[in-house]
C-alpha cells in the first residue's frame, strides 16, 4: 500500500504500482487507461524542464490545434452557423487515435488558412464597398453644393465680414453647366476645398478643433448620410456626416486634412467641375 496522500481518489484505498510499457504502444495504453478512470498517474520528472521532456513538440502541436478549434468555434458563432449539439456524437470521451490526431491536425491547417484568406477578401471587398458608398454620397454633397451655386454663401476672412470670399466669381455669370464661366474657378482664386466622410458622433468636436485651430478662417458644409455605414472590421453600424470644408492657401489645405485624418475621418477627392465630377 502507497503512503497516505491526497488524490483525486481521496476515500478509497490506493496502491502504488509501475508499469514498464513500449514507446510504440505507450499513448495506446495510457489513453485506455485513463478511459477506465481508475488510474492516477504521477509525473517522476517533476525537475525537468517541459522542454526537455520527449513529447513537448506533441503538446505544442496539440495546443495549436485547440487554438485553431477556437479560431474555427468564433467564426462559427460570429456567422451564427448552426452547430450538432454533443449527444448527437456517440463515445465523445474516448481519446482519438494518432492518426485521427494527425489527420485533424492537417484539416484544420489547411482549413484555417482557407477560412483566413475568405475573411481577408471579404474585408477587403466590404472595404472597397464602403469607401464607394462614401465617395457617392461625397460627390452628391459636393455636387449638390457647386451646383446650387452656394459658393456665394463662402466669405473671405482676410478681408471685410461682408465681402464675399469669391467676389470676383459671383460677379461673372454661370455656365450651363452651375459653375463660373469665363474660366474662373476656386483654384484661381487660391482656395481650395477639403471634401471627405466623418463618424457623427465627433462632428461637433470636429467643427471646434477646425475654428479654433484656423481661427474661423474657413467655410464648411456638412450633411447627414441617412443609411448607417457598416464598419468591415467588426460589422458595426456607424452613422456618419458628408463635410466640404473651403479654405485658402496650401498650408490651412494641409492642417484640415491632418485633423480631418487625426478625428478618424475619410478624405476623398471632388473635382470642382461638374463634368468631371459626372466622370468620377
Amino acid at each position: 500500500m502507497g503512503p497516505p496522500k491526497d488524490t483525486l481518489f481521496r476515500s478509497a484505498d490506493m496502491c502504488l504500482t509501475q508499469l514498464y510499457i513500449a514507446n510504440e504502444i505507450g499513448r495506446e495504453v495510457v489513453s485506455a487507461l485513463g478511459e477506465v478512470g481508475e488510474v492516477q498517474f504521477r509525473d517522476l520528472n517533476t525537475e525537468t524542464s517541459a522542454f526537455q521532456k520527449t513529447f513537448t513538440q506533441e503538446i505544442r502541436r496539440l495546443d495549436n490545434v485547440e487554438r485553431q478549434l477556437r479560431y474555427f468555434g468564433s467564426q462559427i458563432e460570429k456567422e451564427s452557423i448552426p452547430v450538432r449539439p454533443q449527444y448527437e456524437f456517440s463515445n465523445i470521451l474516448a481519446a482519438p487515435s494518432a492518426s485521427e490526431i494527425d489527420e485533424l491536425a492537417d484539416n484544420s491547417e489547411r482549413l484555417e488558412q482557407r477560412v483566413s484568406s475568405l475573411n481577408e477578401s471579404y474585408e477587403t471587398l466590404k472595404k472597397r464597398e464602403v469607401e464607394l458608398t462614401e465617395w457617392r454620397w461625397v460627390l452628391t454633397e459636393a455636387g449638390g453644393f457647386f451646383d446650387r451655386g452656394d459658393v456665394e454663401e463662402i466669405r473671405q476672412s482676410t478681408e471685410d465680414d461682408d465681402a464675399p470670399l469669391l467676389r470676383d466669381v459671383e460677379q461673372q455669370p454661370r455656365g450651363q453647366n452651375g459653375d463660373a464661366s469665363g474660366g474662373q474657378s476656386l483654384s484661381v482664386m487660391n482656395i481650395g476645398f477639403v471634401a471627405g466622410v466623418i463618424p457623427r458622433s465627433r462632428i461637433a468636436a470636429f467643427e471646434r478643433i477646425l475654428w479654433r485651430t484656423l481661427r474661423g478662417n474657413l467655410y464648411m458644409n456638412q450633411s447627414e448620410i441617412p443609411k448607417p455605414i457598416i464598419d468591415p472590421t467588426n460589422n458595426e453600424e456607424i452613422q456618419k456626416n458628408v463635410f466640404v470644408i473651403f479654405a485658402h492657401g496650401k498650408e490651412i489645405l494641409a492642417k484640415i486634412r491632418k485633423i480631418s485624418e487625426s478625428l478618424g475621418a475619410d478624405l476623398y477627392s471632388v473635382d470642382e467641375n461638374s463634368e468631371l465630377r459626372r466622370d468620377q
